[in-house]
């Protein structure tokens, strides 16, 4: 027996809201370039979005690697699935002249972030014992060098 699939609802999201996105971040990356603290970290955001995130080291795949830490990602309730965190990824994997290689959700808890994050291709982070609430990373594909 064949199940039909009912095709997701797709709301864009508002340009204003992915221009914000992107102007926040580009001043958390100009900011943290010209800044003295070791792992410069930022809280960006507005009434309907937040996200925390740090620059920083971290071992993965043998390798230690520049990343993006994200965390304490929250959307309004009133604006959750509309696309908001799938636009606010798309910023943050596609920054102009992004000093890392990789980005990294630590202790994701929504069951629906867990989702998005296996569809589009991140790797969970295998820990012994393993972790909860489970973390996920994203390769880049950008190389070290072409980093600084």
């Amino acid at each position: 027996m064949s199940r039909t699939r009912t095709p997701r609802r797709t709301i864009a999201v508002p340009d204003s809201e992915q221009i914000e996105m992107r102007a926040q971040f580009q001043r958390f990356l100009k900011d943290a370039a010209a800044s003295k603290v070791p792992l410069p970290r930022a809280r960006l955001g507005n009434k309907i979005w937040t996200v925390y995130v740090r620059l920083n080291l971290r071992l993965v795949e043998g390798q230690v690697r520049q990343c993006l830490d994200v965390a304490s990602c929250e959307i309004a309730p009133d604006y959750q699935g509309r696309g908001l965190f799938s636009a606010l990824m798309h910023v943050l994997q596609n920054a102009d002249q992004a000093p890392y290689e990789m980005i990294y959700a630590g202790q994701v808890q929504a069951p629906v972030v867990e989702e998005w994050c296996r569809r589009h291709g991140w790797h969970l982070v295998e820990a012994e014992p393993p972790a909860w609430p489970p973390s996920y990373y994203l390769l880049l594909g950008r190389k070290k060098d072409a980093l600084t």
